[in-house]
């Protein structure tokens, strides 16, 4: 064979090559998907809608938010402008904040976004000799109700606005004057391990080298798997074998506060501030009073049906009573 030959014969299999990538591309195309027409396979909503997970924000929700999307899904039709519910529709009382500091965000928003009505009973921590394994599995269903769902009308990020609102009307959040008037004590006392910013990156922690890392209280997916109790607990009678030290009983001469029961639930409230907002944020100088509320969406729980009686259980060393769940 002459390298004329040799040469033709080469450019042959090179084009041969070049041609097999377009083949598969036009293999691919069956034909039915036509430019200018819609595709139910590719189109339909269904296709990405979620699938009942929980889905964390992107960024911190806003209680104040959420008072807005409270109008305009009209929830007040069942739960009353001020949260106390509507007698013959509703007798879950939202300011109740007994019952409230023992739900978790993420079971409220389970409530709200799917429709998904139960309410749990969920262990503080000293309760069960310094565990923290019943975090994952300790859970039992307490009540279980029927509710709207509202994935549909409103995005992720309103959804959780309208999650700590409704939070909100019994457990306020701390004002940012409350919370700047705290700052220095949280400095004093618990930004060596958790940072000032509450990341879990203060100074005691350089390097990363304590284990278990202090808690990142801007972790969505940690946070709003606990309850407002089980921060107290934990906050009040430490984490044994995690290097969190207890404060109840004890004070802070230099600030001038005693950790007591009550300024115990302040600090909680404190720790809320990181991953929640207590200002206006996408609705800035919307009048919640204002805003427009469709007829016929009912965005309240019917009577919830008792699954169990058994109390909630109490923080130890708590002056106050156990919460109540109903």
């Amino acid at each position: 064979m002459t390298r004329v030959e040799r040469k033709s014969k080469l450019r042959s299999k090179q084009a041969l090559l070049m041609l097999i990538p377009i083949l598969v591309g036009l293999s691919a195309c069956t034909g039915e998907v036509k430019v200018g027409e819609r595709s139910d396979s590719l189109a339909n909503p269904e296709v990405t809608k979620a699938d009942g997970r929980i889905i964390w924000p992107d960024s911190n929700p806003s209680a104040p938010d959420g008072s807005v999307y409270y109008k305009q899904m009209n929830c007040a039709e069942c739960h009353g402008a001020d949260g106390h519910g509507v007698a013959g529709k509703c007798d879950m009382d939202l300011t109740n904040v007994d019952l409230m500091r023992t739900r978790k965000p993420v079971h409220q928003y389970a409530t709200i976004a799917f429709g998904e009505g139960k309410m749990f009973k969920t262990p503080v921590l000293s309760s069960v000799g310094g565990s923290p394994e019943h975090l994952s599995h300790a859970d039992v269903l307490d009540r279980s109700f029927t509710h709207p769902a509202f994935s549909d009308k409103l995005q992720k990020r309103q959804l959780w606005d309208l999650v700590f609102y409704c939070r909100s009307m019994a457990a306020p959040l701390l004002t940012k004057k409350e919370a700047d008037d705290m700052k220095a004590l949280f400095g004093a006392n618990c930004a060596v391990c958790h940072g000032t910013r509450g990341a879990g990156d203060g100074p005691l922690n350089k390097g990363l080298v304590l284990q278990p890392a202090p808690a990142n209280f801007n972790q969505f997916n940690r946070f709003y798997d606990r309850t407002d109790e089980q921060i107290w607990d934990h906050i009040a009678n430490g984490i044994r074998w995690e290097g969190m030290p207890n404060f109840l009983g004890k004070e802070d001469k230099k600030n001038k506060v005693k950790f007591d029961p009550p300024y115990i639930w302040k600090l909680t409230q404190y720790i809320r501030n990181f991953h929640v907002l207590n200002e206006f944020e996408l609705e800035k100088g919307t009048d919640p009073s204002a805003a427009p509320a469709p007829t016929g969406t009912g965005a309240a729980p019917s009577t919830p049906t008792p699954q169990a009686n058994t109390p909630a259980p109490a923080p130890k060393n708590a002056d106050s009573p156990a919460p109540k769940t109903n």
